[in-house]
C-alpha cells in the first residue's frame, strides 16, 4: 500500500499541488487498505495521513500500514481541515457542493482547494500482480457458484429463489455479490436488467442467468449472457441455435414424463467471462427436395 501513496504523491507536482485529499471510500481502500465506512486520507511529498472516527480506531490499527492513523474526535470536517495546507486537490467527482462549502468554511487562511477528480482512478487503471490474482480468484469463485447453481437444477424453481441461492452461495465461499443476480426465464429474459420475480421456470424455457462475485474489493468481469435470436437464419418451422462455447448451455431437469424420460429446459447462463457465449451459429435444415424451377419470360429454363 505504501507504494501506491508514493505514486500518488509523485503525480502532485505535475498538477502544481502540495497535497491531495482523498475521500471516496473505494480510493481510500486502494491507497490504505481501510475497509470501514468512514475514512479519508491526505497525501503529499512528506505526508501520509489517514483519518477516521473513534468507531474505527482499532480497525485502522490492523488494516492501515504506512500511513499515520489519526482519530478525529468530534468535528470531522474540522479535523480534516486542520491537516490541510497550501494548494490541495480534492475529489470533486465524489464531493457534493454542500460538503465542499462546509469544508472551505473551516480551512485556514491561504489554503486553496483545487478540483482534482480522477487522480487516484488513473493509478487504479494499471493493476499490479496482487490485484490481478484477486480478480482471477473472484472469477473462479463466480464460476464455481454458476456450476453449483446448474447442478442443483433450475427447472420448476422460481427466478427469485435461484438468484437468492446463488448470492448466498457466493457469501458462503467468502465473497460478496458484485451486483444483484439476474435470473429471468422465458419472456422475462428479453427485459434489460430484469429483476428476478416469483415466476416459475418452466419446461423448455431459456433462462438468462447473470451474476458476478466480489472478493476483497475486486469484482469478477462482467457476465451478461442473453440468449440470441435466430429469427433471421431459422427455417419457417424449425430453429437451430448452437452456442460457440458449450459452457454457456446447460440442460436442466424439470421432472419426468409419465414414460419416465426427463423433461429438459435449456439455460443460457454465465458466471464469468470464461463462461460467456461469445457468438452463435445458426444452421438451416436442408430441404429434402429442390423446389421446381420456373421458366423465364423467354421460355427457357
Amino acid at each position: 500500500m505504501r507504494g501506491r501513496g508514493d505514486r500518488l504523491a509523485a503525480s502532485l507536482a505535475e498538477r502544481e499541488l502540495d497535497l491531495i485529499l482523498v475521500t471516496d471510500l473505494t480510493n481510500v481502500r486502494y491507497l490504505t487498505g481501510f475497509t470501514g465506512t468512514n475514512g479519508a486520507c491526505i497525501c503529499g511529498s512528506d505526508i501520509r495521513c489517514f483519518l477516521t472516527d473513534f468507531r474505527y480506531t482499532e480497525r485502522a490499527a490492523t488494516e492501515v500500514e504506512g500511513w499515520e492513523a489519526v482519530t478525529v474526535a468530534d468535528d470531522w470536517l474540522g479535523g480534516i481541515a486542520s491537516h490541510l495546507s497550501g494548494r490541495f486537490g480534492f475529489e470533486d467527482e465524489h464531493v457534493s457542493v454542500r460538503l465542499h462549502e462546509r469544508l472551505c468554511a473551516k480551512l485556514a487562511e491561504g489554503v486553496e482547494p483545487v478540483a482534482t477528480g480522477g487522480a487516484v482512478e488513473e493509478l487504479r487503471r494499471v493493476k499490479d500482480e496482487a490485484e490481478l490474482a484477486t480478480i482471477a480468484a473472484a472469477s473462479e469463485l463466480a464460476d464455481e457458484v454458476w456450476r453449483w447453481s446448474l447442478e442443483r437444477g433450475l427447472g420448476g424453481r422460481g427466478e427469485r429463489d435461484v438468484a437468492r441461492a446463488a448470492e448466498a452461495r457466493i457469501r458462503e465461499l467468502g465473497g460478496d455479490p458484485s451486483f444483484p443476480a439476474i435470473v429471468a426465464a422465458g419472456p422475462n429474459g428479453a427485459l434489460p436488467h430484469a429483476e428476478p420475480g416469483e415466476r416459475t421456470i418452466g419446461e423448455g424455457e431459456l433462462v438468462v442467468f447473470d451474476m458476478g462475485a466480489k472478493l476483497d474489493g475486486y469484482c469478477s468481469p462482467p457476465t451478461s449472457a442473453p440468449a440470441r435470436s435466430t429469427r433471421s437464419c431459422a427455417a419457417p418451422r424449425r430453429r437451430h441455435w448452437r452456442p460457440s462455447r458449450p459452457a454457456s448451455e446447460a440442460r436442466i431437469s424439470t421432472g419426468s414424463h409419465a414414460s419416465g424420460s426427463p423433461r429438459r429446459a435449456t439455460a443460457i447462463a454465465s458466471a464469468t467471462a470464461s463462461a460467456t457465449a461469445s457468438g452463435s451459429r445458426c444452421t438451416r435444415p436442408r430441404a429434402s427436395r429442390r423446389a421446381p424451377r420456373t421458366p423465364s419470360r423467354r421460355g427457357r429454363w
